[in-house]
């Protein structure tokens, strides 16, 4: 399959800005014929994509691969914050990482976070991004709605009619 022809044919049909939308790949799927993996996701962030790289660090991590790899958020695999707390090794590169990251130009984003302390200790270490059963557990999206209030604001007619005339 044509993976970006495929996403430039469903952003023009559901009419999406593909900035809005976040690709993820794989750490093992990147290492897989990775010059061919990286001129893909080279040609979708060149299109407005979001590329994520998840897991980072649970498979053979390349630190070379990192160097040239076009990607803009950096998902720090779960294990390292997990073993944090009981390995000064794991904390170390965890924060390395996080570091690196952000020297490099790459949001990180780490995963896994479960308690307060795992989010302060992360803030700390300069990660940008969180995600984890700390904040909230997997829901459907009908409830994710309810909980954080996204439902657009009904436009008083007066001011639909307006922006009507408007356009």
């Amino acid at each position: 399959m044509d993976v970006p022809a495929e996403l430039h044919r469903l952003v023009r049909e559901y009419d999406l800005e593909p900035a809005k939308l976040r690709l993820e790949i794989t750490e093992s799927v990147m290492m897989s014929n990775a010059k061919a993996q990286m001129e893909t996701l080279r040609a979708l962030q060149a299109a407005g994509f979001f590329i994520e790289m998840d897991d980072f660090g649970s498979g053979y991590s390349s630190l070379n691969l990192l160097r040239e790899m076009p990607v803009d958020i950096l998902k720090v695999d779960m294990v390292f914050l997990k073993e944090a707390g009981q390995s000064m090794r794991a904390e170390a590169i965890l924060e390395d990482i996080i570091a690196l990251a952000g020297r490099i130009g790459i949001t990180s984003l780490t995963e896994g976070v479960e308690t307060k302390e795992q989010y302060d200790a992360l803030l700390e270490m300069g990660c940008q991004m969180y995600q984890g059963y700390y904040f909230a557990k997997p829901m459907p999206v009908e409830e994710f709605d309810k909980l954080f209030a996204l439902e657009q604001p009904s436009i008083p007619q007066k001011e639909q009619e307006q922006e009507e005339n408007d356009e």
